[in-house]
């Protein structure tokens, strides 16, 4: 079931992606910044956003570095153009 939900969202995401006004295939690199939350995100290698990200990078090609740190620093990074996407 949980990896059912996983695949259902990677597409759902990836269809997002496809068709935003950003092209995808000019992306080689995101840089997430993730907020520190129990069970979402808690390390760079472990929580569901972690899991997602890692699988839609899996299925994009795209490299995602990723950062887990506390809320407000994960958003300052964002705002300033150290992340580009935020969580």
């Amino acid at each position: 079931m949980k990896a059912l939900f996983y695949k259902s969202l990677t597409i759902f995401l990836f269809g997002l992606m496809l068709f935003s006004p950003i092209p995808l295939f000019a992306i080689q690199n995101i840089k997430a910044s993730l907020a520190k939350m129990p069970v979402v995100a808690e390390s760079d290698k472990k929580g569901i956003f972690v899991d997602l990200l890692n699988e839609i990078s899996k299925e994009t090609g795209v490299t995602i570095t990723i950062q887990v740190v506390p809320f407000a620093r994960s958003l300052k990074s964002l705002v300033q153009g150290k992340a580009d996407l935020h969580m």
